[in-house]
This record gives C-alpha cells, structure tokens and sequence, in this order.
C-alpha cells in the first residue's frame, strides 16, 4: 500500500479546482506559493500545513464548513504521514481509518465505540489468562 493513496487533501484539492474552473497557476497566483507546490500537494508529493491549505481553499470558496473540511483533511494527512513514518504503513491506514470516523461520527457515537474498543481490550487481556473462563448468558 502507498501512503498517498490515504492523503485525502490531494484528491479533494484537484476537484474542488476543477469544479470552480480554475488551473493550477490561477489559484496558486492568488494563493501566493508556487504553482510547482500546488502541482505537489494534488499528486501527493507534498503535505502542507493549515495555513496554505486554508489560504489555497479560500481562493477557491469562502464557505467556511468547506474550509474546516479541508483543514481537517490538512489534520489527517498530517497525522497519517507522521504514523507511517514513526510506525507503518498499515497502522497509518488504521489511523486514517479512525480521523475518518471521528470527522463523521457524533460524540455519542465515538463515545460507544470508545467504550467498544475498551471491552475488546478486555476481553483480549482475558483471552491471554489460560486460567480465565468464559461464562455465557442463558
């Protein structure tokens, strides 16, 4: 698995360009960077900040829920790069797998799956005591 197929800003990026009809060179002109940069961040070559990617998005659209999405696309490429360096790849896919749900999900709802994910420690922490028994409802 490559890391960029998880980069949600580079995908994202291109569309939303190319939906308000704009090329490269006009949005990173009015965005003040390099259009190689802009170029970059769509192949997924390079991960930037919430600063440029909310000075790239606002040349593009001042709705600002569409702009917290892309800073919070900025945030999970950020900590997704960071784990597949530190750890790898397959615990970066995790991670992204997890930013994706709490972006989507209701405290409620992370709350149940937090709670969830605390059972399976437990039970797992069971399973590994060969003298724990299992007891079944009736």
């Amino acid at each position: 698995m490559d890391i960029k197929s998880l980069l949600l800003i580079p995908d994202s990026f291109r569309k939303l360009r190319l939906r308000r009809g704009q090329t490269q060179r006009t949005v990173a002109d009015q965005a003040h960077v390099a259009q190689s940069l802009l170029c970059a961040i769509e192949k997924g070559r390079k991960i930037v900040g919430l600063e440029q990617v909310e000075r790239i998005v606002r040349v593009l659209t001042d709705d600002s829920v569409e702009i917290q999405r892309f800073k919070d696309f900025a945030t999970h490429d950020q900590i997704v790069a960071i784990v597949s360096q530190r750890c790898s790849e397959g615990q970066a896919q995790t991670v992204s797998v997890a930013l994706r749900a709490h972006y989507m999900l209701s405290e409620g709802e992370l709350e149940n799956i937090t709670s969830l994910l605390e059972e399976c420690i437990t039970a797992k922490s069971l399973l590994k005591n060969p003298r724990s028994e299992l007891k079944m409802s009736p």
